[in-house]
This record gives structure tokens, C-alpha cells and sequence, in this order.
């Protein structure tokens, strides 16, 4: 007979994007399945005891944009998961919002195990000044931000290929308006590039052995590197 217990806390729980008066926040099922789950959150501004706990509650699905919070301010989000038996612990969760001159909603999405696209919206306020955009990058976290990286940038999309494999790298934008003037740093992503990709296709016995088998028998020189240096042994 099973226990009749709270549900286990919302995996995976984190900060989709900002902007200046929204956060969006996504999260995983528990690892206990449950039909009839809902979650709640709760959310108010961090190092302010006087500050307001705000509430959603009921929600069905793994994804929410919380609105109307303030510009430029650390909050605090708390989120918890919910059926008849009651309550899980809360995952909590910090983070600023963003100015309100700098790109919104600045998001990096893996288009392979290497590259990056890196995408955001105008800026809340000026946006019809917009110039161009800047974007930094770096993959050496210590490193101070006139060591990073920069392209300029036309659009609201970049992408970044040929990345290093299973790497961190940080990304982060800025608004160039047309009077010359910069806005304020974007909130940083940090990215995790995959492992290296090997398709199945090119791995495995027949393939490897036959070649090998076949340059052996041509280069009977030692000094002779094995492989051609045209030739891919794996394609990734």
C-alpha cells in the first residue's frame, strides 16, 4: 500500500530569461509521476523584509512568465509542487531583473553539440534608437570583461558555431543607440557546450578495421603517418 505523501520538489527549476518587468521561469515533473500535479510559486524582492510575497498558484504546466515586477531588482522565486496529499518543499531560485535600456529576454539555445544561437528582444525603453547591438563572450569565466570577446551585431540573433566541445562558455549583450551611448550589460548565460558527436554510421568494426587494414597494406614506411591528412576517420 502506498504512503499517501506530498509530492517530491520540481526538478531541473531555472531562469528562462528576464527583461525589465518579467521573469520567465520553466521546471521538470518530480521524479514521482502524479496526473494530478499543479505548482505554486512564490516570489518577492530578495534583502527587503517589508517586501510583499507575491503568489501564483494552481499552475498545470512546466513554464510561466511572472509579470510586473520591478526594473533592475534581485528577486527572490520559490517553487513548490502540489497535489491532494499536500505540499513539496520549494526550490528556490535568485535573480535580477534587467535595466531597462539593456536587450530583454536574452536567451542561448544549443543548435548542435557546438553551436550556440544566441537570440533577445529590444530594449524596453528606446528601442527605436537602437543602432546595433553588441555581444561579448568569453569561455574563461575569471576573466574580467575587457578580456571577453566582442562581435557587433545588426539583428537580435547571432549564432556560434564551432564551439569547443564540452566547454563553458558566457555570453552577454549590450544596446548601441544612435546618439553613441551604451546600455547596460544584459545578464550574463552561461552555456555548456555537449560532448563530441559521433554518428553511428562512421563507429564501429567494419568500417575502422577495413580501413586501417588497407593503409597498412600500402605504408609499410614507419615514418609515414597513418592516416592521410585528407582523410576523417569520424565524421563530426
Amino acid at each position: 500500500m502506498f504512503a499517501r505523501l506530498p509530492p517530491d520538489p520540481p526538478s531541473d527549476c531555472q531562469v528562462v530569461s528576464t527583461s525589465a518587468y518579467s521573469v520567465r521561469l520553466a521546471w521538470a515533473p518530480p521524479f514521482s509521476p502524479d496526473p494530478d500535479l499543479t505548482y505554486n510559486i512564490r516570489y518577492r524582492l530578495k534583502h527587503n523584509e517589508d517586501a510583499k510575497v507575491r503568489e501564483l498558484r494552481g499552475i498545470k504546466g512546466n513554464t510561466v512568465e511572472i509579470m510586473s515586477v520591478d526594473s533592475c531588482s534581485l528577486y527572490e522565486f520559490r517553487i513548490t509542487a502540489h497535489n491532494k496529499f499536500g505540499e513539496s518543499k520549494a526550490v528556490y531560485l535568485v535573480q535580477y531583473t534587467e535595466p531597462q535600456l539593456s536587450p530583454q529576454h536574452i536567451l542561448a539555445t544549443r543548435l548542435n553539440a557546438n553551436t550556440i544561437e544566441l537570440t533577445w528582444e529590444p530594449p524596453y525603453k528606446k528601442s527605436h534608437e537602437v543602432k546595433n547591438y553588441v555581444v561579448y563572450f568569453t569561455e574563461n569565466p575569471n576573466a574580467s570583461l575587457s578580456e571577453w570577446e566582442k562581435i557587433p551585431v545588426n539583428g537580435r540573433r547571432v549564432v556560434f558555431p564551432d564551439l569547443r566541445f564540452d566547454w563553458f562558455y558566457m555570453f552577454s549583450a549590450t544596446a548601441v543607440f544612435k546618439d553613441g551611448q551604451r546600455s547596460p550589460l544584459s545578464r550574463a548565460l552561461f552555456i555548456k557546450t555537449d560532448k563530441i558527436e559521433f554518428h553511428k554510421h562512421c563507429v564501429g568494426h567494419s568500417k575502422t578495421i577495413d580501413v586501417m587494414d588497407s593503409i597498412c597494406e600500402k605504408e609499410e614506411n614507419e615514418t609515414t603517418a597513418l592516416l592521410k591528412r585528407d582523410y576523417v576517420s569520424f565524421a563530426v
